[in-house]
């Protein structure tokens, strides 16, 4: 509404005068976008099949989980990160165990190793990262590795050998830094290991695997964890994306207020 006002100075109040009209606001902002969306321009591109894999946790990690839930000493912000912590590995916050989600992930990767597939994983947590590095070790394939601290230089060998490699390859990326601006045409499979508030950060990671030179099939695997602050992120953005199209058919904000958070702690 900001740029209309600056757009139309005389019609300011009539703009906030619709504010609450969903319609009336499409209506006026259809005339200033210009979308072309990429299904539209590389009609070549192979397919992209995207599939949710959720996770139960055990009877221990659910009464850990509600501890941290229910703790109110902590702030409702750090609260919700430390929930997500818990849901992506509990090492994190020193408990004794890897988590339902860590080890259905490695099971999985361990799968895609056996079936000669190049892997790429995203998390936001570089514990997490590191841990899965860690444990791979053991296993018959290259493991690569990028996060913030590693060099632009060194970043562009390691991404070089996981497009040239002929070997079952796993890359592991921290979300920020390989969700953007990188080729991984070579990639096989794409795991989101833990949920972004953004949705367009997401598409833009898996679309680093999905983009012209591609010639087979994407397959993306977001994992999540049931009854928990993971499954009420992803409601939170489908509620906001529905919002969100029903204007402009764009991205979502990924804006919280003060009823989203108490949504997320519920």
């Amino acid at each position: 509404l900001s740029i209309l006002s600056f757009l139309f100075p005389f019609e300011r109040q009539k703009i906030q005068d619709i504010a609450l009209d969903n319609d009336k606001i499409k209506s006026l902002l259809i005339p200033f976008l210009l979308r072309r969306k990429k299904d539209e321009v590389l009609k070549e591109l192979p397919e992209k099949l995207e599939k949710d894999i959720w996770i139960s946790l055990s009877e221990e990690e659910k009464e850990a989980y509600d501890e941290i839930r229910q703790d109110s000493s902590l702030n409702p912000l750090e609260r919700i990160l430390r929930l997500r912590q818990f849901c992506c590995l509990p090492q994190i916050l020193d408990k004794p165990f890897l988590g339902a989600k860590f080890n259905q992930v490695m099971s999985d990767i361990a799968q895609g190793i056996a079936e000669n597939k190049k892997i790429i994983i995203f998390s936001q947590f570089t514990k997490v990262l590191q841990c899965m590095q860690e444990k791979l070790s053991a296993l018959d394939s290259d493991v690569l590795y990028i996060d913030g601290k590693i060099p632009i230089k060194q970043r562009e060998k390691v991404i070089q050998e996981f497009q040239e490699s002929s070997r079952a390859c796993v890359l592991l990326l921290s979300l920020k830094v390989g969700g953007v601006g990188l080729n991984l045409t070579a990639g096989d499979y794409v795991f989101l290991y833990d949920p972004w508030w953004n949705e367009a950060v997401e598409k833009q990671a898996i679309d680093r695997a999905h983009r012209f030179g591609r010639k087979s099939k994407v397959f993306a695997y977001r994992y999540l964890v049931i009854d928990s602050v993971e499954e009420k992120m992803l409601e939170l953005k489908e509620k906001k994306a529905g919002l969100s199209h029903a204007l402009i058919d764009q991205d979502v904000s990924n804006a919280l207020d003060g009823e989203d958070l108490d949504f997320l702690l519920s």
